[in-house]
């Protein structure tokens, strides 16, 4: 069970605990990201529970600042505000996994949310 939380946890960009004041250490390690809300031992929230989501929305907001952005912005090389499907295929290819044509349609497909065929920001 601890593995399948890991697997579908880690890799939230912001993961909220609320646990006794004891636990924050050992929380903070499970995820770098992470916010800690103290609760007593009967498990009531201490802290507002408003306060976390300003606080998780903060962290998020500094997650697209300092990761998102910029790595958006190595893949979009013509600087158009979207990943056309020649930058895909640049990225897949720098990932390692080179894809033909029918699979960069597919990917792009899937990826672009809207169907303007491209991956904005909010896609990526």
């Amino acid at each position: 069970m601890q593995e399948e939380y890991w697997q579908n946890y880690s890799v939230a960009p912001v993961f909220v605990w609320v646990a006794p004041s004891d636990l924050e250490e050992t929380c903070k390690k499970f995820c770098e990201k992470s916010i800690f809300i103290p609760c007593d031992e009967e498990g009531q929230v201490v802290a507002s529970v408003t306060m976390a989501i300003d606080e998780a929305q903060a962290k998020i907001l500094k997650v697209v600042d300092e990761e998102i952005k910029p790595a958006f912005a190595k893949v979009d090389k013509d600087g158009s505000g979207a990943i056309d499907k020649s930058e895909l295929g640049e990225l897949s290819a720098g990932l390692g996994q080179s894809l033909n044509e029918e699979q960069l349609e597919k990917a792009l497909k899937d990826l672009d949310l809207n169907g303007d065929g491209v991956i904005d920001q909010s896609e990526f």
